[in-house]
């Protein structure tokens, strides 16, 4: 599944999963501590980062 499969919904679902936090569209990852807004900004930018 590429990265442009994920809707806003399930992208947040995994990123909550993997030990991250959503609050609102700002999008927080525990582990190496990234911060961006919104979750497709987080999947166009970060693809490197494994989720789901």
């Amino acid at each position: 599944m590429s990265h442009k499969d994920y809707t806003i919904e399930s992208a947040k679902a995994c990123i909550i999963r993997n030990g991250g936090q959503v609050k609102g569209e700002v999008i927080i990852i525990k582990s190496p501590g990234i911060k961006v807004r919104g979750a497709i900004d987080f999947l166009t930018r970060y693809k490197g980062y494994r989720i789901g």
